[in-house]
């Protein structure tokens, strides 16, 4: 019996220590891993190479790669840079969600959307999430979002607010497609302290039928002392402006991350 004890009690503990993702995602925020001198070494070893023929290839391979995601867009979708009006609601009036007549019936000049969702793990991490995103014929936007993430713990619980802001460009578009990207900052806050970052933001919409929509994007930069990745893909459906959707959430701080399982509901007008 004491055996036994023993067992689970050591069971608890480990399975507490592993489970504090939230904690450790903090602690790389604020707490920056050393270098070694042995990796300092390797560095000034490379910094003494000069550059050569394979170093400009792969600056230009570089360009090349880091262009083509807006580059293809832009020409698969015969884009020719003017302006783009939004319906009252997607399928409102035509198979799509963006109109080119301002004299059509029902367009207007912006955009805006509120979208809420919820998000769990299947396991210990669980989260709400909340996204207000707007946008003007000229193509310039924002895009605002916000994540409460809680942990169950082993005893107790662990949680942080998350999120970002961004100035973003509708740089490819078309009756069904809408690619965007953009600029900001990250943050990350909880009762220790709030910590701050750039952001990088690309993301597209697609209204192939009515009543579809997938929306797919992925955030990339800095937190604190470290680097964050956050990719988001739903599905859903959209009637009169309102929609339910469905879909993936990840996020990867430093070295952890977390896979969610999302269900929410938004509002265009």
């Amino acid at each position: 019996m004491r055996q036994f004890l023993v067992t689970v009690i050591v069971a608890a503990l480990t399975a507490s220590a592993s489970a504090q993702t939230l904690k450790r995602m903090t602690s790389e925020v604020r707490e920056p891993k050393k270098r070694s001198t042995h990796d300092r070494a390797d560095h000034a070893d490379d910094d003494d190479d000069e550059p050569g023929f394979l170093e400009a290839m792969a600056g230009r391979l570089f360009l090349t790669a880091a262009s083509t995601p807006f580059v293809v867009p832009r020409a698969a979708l015969n884009d020719a840079g003017g302006a783009g009006f939004f319906p009252k609601y997607p399928y409102g009036w035509h198979n799509g969600s963006l109109l080119f007549d301002e004299d059509h019936a029902g367009a207007h000049s912006s955009l805006l959307v509120f979208q809420g969702d919820y998000g769990n793990d299947f396991d210990s991490l669980s989260q709400a999430h909340g996204r207000i995103f707007g946008e003007r014929d000229t193509r310039i936007g924002f895009d605002s979002e916000f994540f409460y993430r809680r942990e169950q713990l082993r005893p107790g619980t662990d949680d942080l607010w998350q999120g970002d802001f961004n100035l973003t460009y509708r740089f490819a578009q078309s009756e069904h497609w809408q690619f965007r990207a953009g600029l900001g900052v990250n943050w990350l806050s909880d009762d220790r302290d709030t910590n701050f970052g750039f952001n990088t933001t690309y993301g597209a919409e697609w209204f192939p039928v009515k009543p579809w929509v997938v929306n797919s994007s992925l955030d990339w930069g800095r937190i604190g002392s470290t680097s964050l990745l956050h990719l988001r893909n739903t599905i859903g459906i959209t009637r009169s402006g309102w929609g339910v959707y469905s879909g993936h959430d990840y996020l990867k701080i430093a070295d952890d991350d977390i896979h969610s399982w999302i269900a929410g509901i938004e509002y265009r007008f």
